[in-house]
């Protein structure tokens, strides 16, 4: 009777033990021991969850992975956040729960160096006493969709492939993983997030009243059109003009556009470029100052000699020309303007009377022109 008793006892704690240990490994071990060897996929090959979750009782679990930057195969950006959700889905009945385990690691599994955030509610951290860092489900979530940001902070300038470690598992919630179902390790494969146009250089310089916008490609790849996008603060910018891209090349092209309506001061400037499906990206931000290059003329009509008045924006050299109403050039010479006001002598003495055309042409200005009536 009493070894009956005590192999009574002994069974019951041996039960107690494996139930307590199997709910741990349901919650993820590295949790509970803080041991190497733990269900973290890419860790050891085969502590999976199917590990201890194999009854399959709810068939093949599969997972679906997306993110905001497309389906895979999708792309990974370096130093960006990037959104992921991970979709658990059992093959058939109705699981009570879900949980998950997730590693980023290299192409040899090498976990990288990688920041998370915005964890949804049933998602956690867990780093063990080595220092691996994984994602992992907190606590039997009743959502079979787990959610998180990423950020690939590794030196990942000789790396172009990244592998996404994941295994899942649907469970009943009795507290054992009696009558679960749990995956092997899932791998998803990450390729480094290629611009679609090589930008060689965008920039902006005021020409007369007008800013010029130039830049150039080196190649495009499905590159719908650039939107030309202005803005007075630096901040809030709006689409100007739209221009058709290449589409996909591995020449050289040149683009070009002037802003006939700069405002006085800072104009800044980005290039949105829009693939074919609608991705977006933007350039850098170019700035040019535009200012009022006021010009005059006086008196008029003028007698023998005239002053011309002109506001420059810059110290440059420039030339200034006048032609008669018949087109025919009457007197030309260099000038030299300095920031600010600039006052030109002009003598017209010997000038018939008559209708003239006073054009001035430097880098900043471009080309101006202004009447001038001769008595």
């Amino acid at each position: 009777m009493r070894l009956k008793i005590i192999y009574s006892i002994f069974l019951s704690l041996l039960v107690f033990t494996l139930n307590g240990l199997f709910s741990a490994f349901s919650f993820g071990p590295a949790a509970t021991i803080g041991m190497g060897y733990t269900g973290a996929p890419g860790d050891v090959p085969d502590m999976t969850c199917a590990a201890c979750h194999g009854d399959s009782a709810f068939g093949f679990v599969n997972i679906d992975l997306v993110s905001n930057i497309g389906t895979l195969p999708f792309e990974f950006l370096p130093d960006n956040d990037v959104r992921m959700d991970i979709t658990i889905n059992a093959a058939s009945g109705s699981p009570a729960g879900y949980g998950f385990q997730l590693i980023i690691a290299n192409e040899l599994g090498v976990p990288l160096d990688v920041v998370y955030s915005n964890l949804g509610a049933n998602v956690k951290q867990t780093t063990l006493a080595n220092g691996r860092t994984y994602l992992e489900h907190n606590g039997i979530s009743t959502s079979n969709v787990f959610s998180f940001d990423y950020n690939i902070v590794t030196n990942l300038d000789l790396i172009n492939t990244v592998k996404v470690h994941v295994a899942a598992t649907a469970v009943n919630a009795n507290g054992s993983n009696s009558e679960d179902s749990g995956s092997g390790a899932f791998e998803f494969t990450l390729l480094r997030f290629q611009l679609p146009v090589e930008l060689t250089y965008f920039e902006a310089n005021t020409k007369g009243t007008d800013i010029q916008l130039d830049w150039a490609t080196e190649t495009e790849q499905d590159n719908d059109y650039f939107g030309v996008e202005h803005s007075t603060d630096g901040i809030n910018f709006s689409t100007i003009k739209t221009i058709a891209g290449a589409g996909t090349s591995s020449q050289r092209h040149s683009y070009t556009y002037t802003h006939n309506k700069p405002v006085n001061g800072n104009n800044y400037y980005q290039l949105r470029q829009v693939d074919f499906d609608g991705k977006e990206t933007l350039s850098e931000i170019v700035v040019a100052k535009f200012e009022d290059e006021s010009i005059s003329v006086f008196p008029l009509p003028a007698s023998t000699e005239a002053t011309v008045y002109l506001h420059s924006s810059a110290n440059e050299s420039g030339t200034l020309q006048v032609y008669d109403i018949s087109g025919r050039l009457v007197h030309s010479n260099d000038i030299q303007l300095t920031v600010g006001d600039n006052y030109l002598n002009l003598n017209c003495e010997n000038w018939l009377a008559g209708h003239y055309m006073i054009q001035l042409r430097s880098k900043q200005i471009g080309e101006e022109a202004i009447h001038f009536l001769k008595r």
